[in-house]
Protein backbone atom coordinates (compact mmCIF):
# COMPACT_ATOMS: atom_id res chain seq x y z
CA UNK A 1 0.00 0.00 0.00
CA UNK A 2 1.15 3.65 -1.00
CA UNK A 3 1.42 6.18 1.59
CA UNK A 4 -2.06 7.38 1.90
CA UNK A 5 -2.76 10.80 3.52
CA UNK A 6 -4.52 11.46 6.73
CA UNK A 7 -6.53 14.37 5.50
CA UNK A 8 -6.89 15.67 1.23
CA UNK A 9 -6.27 19.43 1.02
CA UNK A 10 -8.93 20.68 -1.23
CA UNK A 11 -10.29 23.83 -2.55
CA UNK A 12 -14.43 23.72 -2.42
CA UNK A 13 -16.92 26.44 -3.98
CA UNK A 14 -18.75 27.56 -0.57
CA UNK A 15 -21.33 29.76 -2.68
CA UNK A 16 -20.98 30.69 -6.53
CA UNK A 17 -18.34 32.62 -6.80
CA UNK A 18 -16.48 31.78 -3.98
CA UNK A 19 -13.50 29.35 -3.49
CA UNK A 20 -12.04 28.58 -0.20
CA UNK A 21 -9.46 25.87 0.79
CA UNK A 22 -10.50 23.34 3.53
CA UNK A 23 -9.32 19.44 4.30
CA UNK A 24 -11.32 16.63 4.13
CA UNK A 25 -11.15 12.99 5.98
CA UNK A 26 -9.34 10.28 3.44
CA UNK A 27 -12.51 8.08 3.00
CA UNK A 28 -12.58 4.55 4.72
CA UNK A 29 -12.23 1.71 2.44
CA UNK A 30 -15.04 -0.87 2.36
CA UNK A 31 -14.57 -4.05 0.50
CA UNK A 32 -14.83 -3.83 -2.65
CA UNK A 33 -13.78 -0.17 -3.04
CA UNK A 34 -10.11 1.67 -4.00
CA UNK A 35 -8.70 5.01 -3.27
CA UNK A 36 -7.48 6.67 -5.95
CA UNK A 37 -4.64 9.31 -6.05
CA UNK A 38 -5.65 12.13 -8.69
CA UNK A 39 -3.47 13.04 -11.37
CA UNK A 40 -5.99 15.25 -12.67
CA UNK A 41 -9.61 15.89 -13.72
CA UNK A 42 -11.68 17.80 -16.31
CA UNK A 43 -13.28 21.11 -15.81
CA UNK A 44 -16.34 21.88 -18.05
CA UNK A 45 -18.97 24.42 -18.49
CA UNK A 46 -21.36 22.85 -16.13
CA UNK A 47 -18.70 23.81 -13.17
CA UNK A 48 -18.79 27.01 -14.69
CA UNK A 49 -22.13 27.44 -14.94
CA UNK A 50 -22.13 26.15 -10.73
CA UNK A 51 -19.33 29.23 -9.92
CA UNK A 52 -19.66 32.18 -12.14
CA UNK A 53 -23.50 32.13 -13.29
CA UNK A 54 -24.99 30.43 -10.19
CA UNK A 55 -26.41 27.53 -11.77
CA UNK A 56 -28.23 25.66 -8.87
CA UNK A 57 -26.01 22.04 -7.94
CA UNK A 58 -28.16 18.60 -6.88
CA UNK A 59 -25.43 18.49 -3.82
CA UNK A 60 -25.19 21.67 -1.58
CA UNK A 61 -22.23 23.86 -1.89
CA UNK A 62 -19.36 23.38 0.04
CA UNK A 63 -18.71 21.08 -2.75
CA UNK A 64 -15.41 20.61 -5.21
CA UNK A 65 -15.76 21.02 -9.02
CA UNK A 66 -14.90 18.72 -11.62
CA UNK A 67 -15.27 15.64 -12.70
CA UNK A 68 -13.93 12.81 -15.28
CA UNK A 69 -10.57 11.97 -13.04
CA UNK A 70 -7.85 9.99 -14.01
CA UNK A 71 -4.69 8.52 -11.49
CA UNK A 72 -3.22 5.57 -9.79
CA UNK A 73 -4.81 2.94 -7.24
CA UNK A 74 -2.62 3.59 -3.77
CA UNK A 75 -5.19 1.75 -1.71
CA UNK A 76 -8.14 -0.99 -1.62
CA UNK A 77 -7.96 -4.41 -3.61
CA UNK A 78 -4.68 -5.67 -4.24
CA UNK A 79 -5.21 -6.94 -7.32
CA UNK A 80 -5.87 -3.35 -8.58
CA UNK A 81 -3.53 -1.19 -6.32
CA UNK A 82 -1.06 0.36 -8.83
CA UNK A 83 -2.98 0.41 -11.95
CA UNK A 84 -3.33 3.54 -13.76
CA UNK A 85 -6.85 4.63 -14.03
CA UNK A 86 -10.12 6.89 -15.44
CA UNK A 87 -13.51 7.43 -13.77
CA UNK A 88 -16.29 8.64 -15.64
CA UNK A 89 -18.73 11.52 -14.91
CA UNK A 90 -21.69 9.37 -14.46
CA UNK A 91 -21.06 5.99 -11.77
CA UNK A 92 -22.78 3.06 -12.08
CA UNK A 93 -24.30 1.52 -9.04
CA UNK A 94 -24.42 -1.67 -10.55
CA UNK A 95 -27.89 -3.13 -8.81
CA UNK A 96 -30.31 -1.23 -11.06
CA UNK A 97 -32.28 -3.10 -14.10
CA UNK A 98 -30.02 -0.62 -16.16
CA UNK A 99 -26.94 -1.69 -14.47
CA UNK A 100 -27.69 -5.21 -14.71
CA UNK A 101 -28.37 -5.19 -18.43
CA UNK A 102 -24.78 -3.72 -18.98
CA UNK A 103 -26.23 0.21 -19.61
CA UNK A 104 -24.55 1.78 -16.16
CA UNK A 105 -24.00 4.34 -18.36
CA UNK A 106 -27.94 4.95 -19.05
CA UNK A 107 -28.62 5.66 -15.52
CA UNK A 108 -29.86 8.86 -14.98
CA UNK A 109 -28.31 10.44 -12.29
CA UNK A 110 -25.29 9.74 -10.23
CA UNK A 111 -25.18 7.28 -7.65
CA UNK A 112 -22.24 8.04 -5.68
CA UNK A 113 -20.60 11.95 -4.88
CA UNK A 114 -17.63 11.69 -7.45
CA UNK A 115 -14.76 11.80 -6.13
CA UNK A 116 -13.05 15.04 -7.33
CA UNK A 117 -13.50 16.74 -3.65
CA UNK A 118 -10.45 14.67 -3.01
CA UNK A 119 -8.32 16.49 -5.54
CA UNK A 120 -5.02 17.49 -3.14
CA UNK A 121 -3.42 21.18 -4.31
CA UNK A 122 0.07 19.39 -5.28
CA UNK A 123 -2.13 17.52 -8.15
CA UNK A 124 -4.12 21.21 -9.41
CA UNK A 125 -0.62 22.64 -9.69
CA UNK A 126 0.74 20.45 -12.39
CA UNK A 127 -2.29 20.97 -14.77
CA UNK A 128 -1.36 24.51 -15.31
CA UNK A 129 2.53 24.98 -15.53
CA UNK A 130 3.72 26.36 -18.62
CA UNK A 131 5.39 22.81 -19.98
CA UNK A 132 1.52 21.45 -19.29
CA UNK A 133 -0.05 23.76 -21.73
CA UNK A 134 0.58 22.77 -25.27
CA UNK A 135 -2.74 21.43 -26.46
CA UNK A 136 -5.13 23.86 -27.38
CA UNK A 137 -8.16 24.82 -29.14
CA UNK A 138 -10.63 27.56 -30.01
CA UNK A 139 -13.87 27.62 -30.95
CA UNK A 140 -16.32 30.66 -32.24
CA UNK A 141 -19.50 31.56 -30.07
CA UNK A 142 -19.44 33.51 -25.02
CA UNK A 143 -17.03 32.26 -22.27
CA UNK A 144 -17.18 28.89 -22.20
CA UNK A 145 -13.78 26.81 -21.43
CA UNK A 146 -14.19 23.48 -20.80
CA UNK A 147 -10.51 21.52 -20.05
CA UNK A 148 -9.45 18.00 -20.60
CA UNK A 149 -6.08 16.13 -19.57
CA UNK A 150 -4.95 14.33 -22.67
CA UNK A 151 -1.18 12.07 -22.84
CA UNK A 152 -1.64 10.76 -19.65
CA UNK A 153 -1.85 14.15 -17.68
CA UNK A 154 1.45 15.43 -19.16
CA UNK A 155 -1.09 18.33 -21.24
CA UNK A 156 -4.07 20.02 -20.44
CA UNK A 157 -6.26 20.85 -22.98
CA UNK A 158 -8.72 23.49 -23.46
CA UNK A 159 -11.57 24.33 -25.68
CA UNK A 160 -12.40 28.05 -25.19
CA UNK A 161 -15.85 28.91 -26.36
CA UNK A 162 -15.52 32.68 -27.68
CA UNK A 163 -17.64 35.21 -29.79
CA UNK A 164 -15.85 37.20 -32.48
CA UNK A 165 -13.10 36.42 -35.01
CA UNK A 166 -12.82 35.18 -38.57
CA UNK A 167 -15.18 33.04 -40.41
CA UNK A 168 -12.98 29.80 -40.75
CA UNK A 169 -13.38 26.93 -42.68
CA UNK A 170 -11.93 23.65 -41.25
CA UNK A 171 -10.27 23.11 -37.72
CA UNK A 172 -7.17 23.37 -37.55
CA UNK A 173 -6.32 27.09 -38.24
CA UNK A 174 -4.18 29.23 -36.47
CA UNK A 175 -5.64 31.06 -33.54
CA UNK A 176 -5.33 34.56 -32.47
CA UNK A 177 -4.69 34.54 -28.39
CA UNK A 178 -5.26 38.31 -29.15
CA UNK A 179 -8.72 37.45 -30.14
CA UNK A 180 -9.16 34.72 -27.71
CA UNK A 181 -8.33 37.16 -24.56
CA UNK A 182 -10.33 40.16 -25.65
CA UNK A 183 -13.53 37.53 -24.87
CA UNK A 184 -12.13 37.13 -21.22
CA UNK A 185 -11.38 40.44 -20.42
CA UNK A 186 -14.08 39.76 -17.38
CA UNK A 187 -12.85 36.40 -16.09
CA UNK A 188 -11.05 36.80 -12.69
CA UNK A 189 -6.80 36.81 -12.80
CA UNK A 190 -6.67 33.33 -11.63
CA UNK A 191 -8.90 32.08 -14.57
CA UNK A 192 -7.50 34.27 -16.99
CA UNK A 193 -3.43 33.23 -16.38
CA UNK A 194 -4.41 29.52 -17.72
CA UNK A 195 -5.32 30.91 -20.76
CA UNK A 196 -2.62 33.31 -20.80
CA UNK A 197 -0.07 30.44 -20.51
CA UNK A 198 -0.62 28.71 -23.99
CA UNK A 199 1.88 28.92 -26.56
CA UNK A 200 -0.66 28.78 -29.14
CA UNK A 201 -3.92 28.10 -30.03
CA UNK A 202 -5.37 26.52 -33.15
CA UNK A 203 -9.31 27.67 -34.28
CA UNK A 204 -12.29 26.70 -35.81
CA UNK A 205 -15.91 28.53 -36.34
CA UNK A 206 -19.05 26.43 -35.31
CA UNK A 207 -21.72 26.93 -37.83
CA UNK A 208 -25.55 26.30 -38.18
CA UNK A 209 -25.82 23.90 -40.79
CA UNK A 210 -28.77 23.23 -43.08
CA UNK A 211 -29.90 19.89 -42.57
CA UNK A 212 -29.03 17.27 -45.63
CA UNK A 213 -32.12 16.11 -47.72
CA UNK A 214 -30.87 12.20 -47.00
CA UNK A 215 -28.43 10.51 -45.34
CA UNK A 216 -27.95 8.08 -47.97
CA UNK A 217 -27.26 7.17 -51.23
CA UNK A 218 -27.06 4.05 -53.32
CA UNK A 219 -24.94 1.58 -51.30
CA UNK A 220 -23.26 4.70 -49.21
CA UNK A 221 -24.67 6.04 -45.99
CA UNK A 222 -23.53 8.53 -43.80
CA UNK A 223 -23.55 8.70 -39.91
CA UNK A 224 -22.96 11.45 -36.99
CA UNK A 225 -21.88 14.87 -37.92
CA UNK A 226 -21.94 14.22 -41.42
CA UNK A 227 -25.07 13.40 -42.18
CA UNK A 228 -26.63 15.59 -38.82
CA UNK A 229 -23.93 17.89 -37.33
CA UNK A 230 -24.67 19.44 -34.42
CA UNK A 231 -23.43 22.03 -32.30
CA UNK A 232 -21.67 20.95 -29.05
CA UNK A 233 -24.26 22.18 -26.44
CA UNK A 234 -25.73 18.85 -25.45
CA UNK A 235 -22.78 17.40 -26.03
CA UNK A 236 -24.14 14.91 -27.62
CA UNK A 237 -22.46 14.11 -31.04
CA UNK A 238 -20.40 11.46 -30.13
CA UNK A 239 -23.21 9.84 -28.95
CA UNK A 240 -25.20 10.35 -31.38
CA UNK A 241 -22.88 8.91 -34.46
CA UNK A 242 -22.54 5.41 -31.68
CA UNK A 243 -26.71 5.04 -31.51
CA UNK A 244 -26.22 5.36 -35.79
CA UNK A 245 -23.49 2.58 -36.14
CA UNK A 246 -25.78 0.27 -34.14
CA UNK A 247 -29.00 0.94 -35.78
CA UNK A 248 -27.20 1.04 -39.12
CA UNK A 249 -25.89 -2.67 -38.14
CA UNK A 250 -29.31 -3.40 -37.19
CA UNK A 251 -31.11 -2.74 -40.44
CA UNK A 252 -28.34 -3.46 -42.78
CA UNK A 253 -28.54 -6.89 -40.51
CA UNK A 254 -32.60 -6.94 -41.25
CA UNK A 255 -32.24 -5.73 -45.53
CA UNK A 256 -28.49 -8.00 -45.88
CA UNK A 257 -29.54 -8.59 -49.76
CA UNK A 258 -30.92 -4.70 -49.94
CA UNK A 259 -28.30 -2.33 -49.20
CA UNK A 260 -30.20 1.10 -50.31
CA UNK A 261 -33.87 -0.45 -48.38
CA UNK A 262 -31.69 -1.00 -45.00
CA UNK A 263 -29.98 2.78 -45.44
CA UNK A 264 -33.92 4.08 -46.22
CA UNK A 265 -34.68 2.44 -42.84
CA UNK A 266 -31.93 3.54 -40.48
CA UNK A 267 -32.68 7.25 -41.71
CA UNK A 268 -36.36 7.00 -41.15
CA UNK A 269 -35.63 5.66 -37.61
CA UNK A 270 -33.01 7.92 -36.82
CA UNK A 271 -34.28 10.95 -38.53
CA UNK A 272 -36.72 12.26 -35.59
CA UNK A 273 -34.33 12.07 -32.66
CA UNK A 274 -30.64 13.47 -34.17
CA UNK A 275 -33.40 16.31 -35.56
CA UNK A 276 -34.49 16.67 -31.95
CA UNK A 277 -30.82 17.16 -30.49
CA UNK A 278 -30.26 19.25 -33.21
CA UNK A 279 -32.87 21.98 -32.25
CA UNK A 280 -32.18 21.37 -28.52
CA UNK A 281 -28.52 22.20 -28.89
CA UNK A 282 -29.26 25.31 -30.69
CA UNK A 283 -31.27 26.30 -27.74
CA UNK A 284 -28.76 25.33 -25.16
CA UNK A 285 -26.51 27.33 -26.70
CA UNK A 286 -28.48 30.33 -26.36
CA UNK A 287 -29.53 29.46 -22.79
CA UNK A 288 -25.48 29.38 -21.37
CA UNK A 289 -25.01 32.69 -23.23
CA UNK A 290 -27.49 34.95 -21.99
CA UNK A 291 -26.61 38.69 -21.08
CA UNK A 292 -28.20 41.13 -18.81
CA UNK A 293 -31.64 40.48 -17.29
CA UNK A 294 -32.13 37.62 -18.66
CA UNK A 295 -29.19 35.54 -16.75
CA UNK A 296 -30.48 35.82 -13.81
CA UNK A 297 -33.77 35.56 -14.74
CA UNK A 298 -32.38 31.99 -15.96
CA UNK A 299 -30.37 31.14 -12.90
CA UNK A 300 -34.25 32.24 -10.73
CA UNK A 301 -36.14 29.51 -13.07
CA UNK A 302 -33.22 27.05 -12.94
CA UNK A 303 -33.04 27.13 -9.18
CA UNK A 304 -36.99 26.80 -8.20
CA UNK A 305 -37.28 23.95 -10.78
CA UNK A 306 -36.87 20.54 -9.04
CA UNK A 307 -33.99 18.07 -9.32
CA UNK A 308 -36.39 15.57 -10.76
CA UNK A 309 -38.81 17.79 -13.05
CA UNK A 310 -35.12 18.63 -14.39
CA UNK A 311 -34.12 15.53 -14.89
CA UNK A 312 -37.54 14.26 -16.52
CA UNK A 313 -36.65 16.89 -19.27
CA UNK A 314 -33.92 14.66 -20.14
CA UNK A 315 -35.83 11.39 -19.73
CA UNK A 316 -36.04 11.10 -24.00
CA UNK A 317 -32.20 11.71 -24.23
CA UNK A 318 -30.05 9.48 -21.67
CA UNK A 319 -33.28 6.78 -21.44
CA UNK A 320 -33.04 6.38 -25.52
CA UNK A 321 -33.37 2.55 -26.61
CA UNK A 322 -31.92 1.33 -29.89
CA UNK A 323 -34.13 1.93 -32.27
CA UNK A 324 -35.25 -1.55 -33.51
CA UNK A 325 -35.43 -2.38 -37.55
Amino acid sequence: MANVPSKIQTWQMTEPGKLARTEIDVPQIQPGEVLVDIAGCGVCHTDLGYFYDGVPTVSKPPMTLGHEISGKIIAGDSKWVGKEVIIPAVMPCNKCPICAAGRGNRRDRNTVEVGVAEVPDVHIRPLVGPSAVRARELVAAPGVVPERCVRGGRDLNIVAVTEGGAELQGWNQTGSAETLLAGFTRWTKDSKSLLERATGWRSWSLYRLTGLRRFSEGRIALLGDAAHPVLPYLAQGAALAIEDAVTLAACIEAWPGDPPAAFRRYEGLRRPRVARVQRLSRRFGWLYHLRGPLRPARNLILERRSEERALQRFDWLYRHEDERA
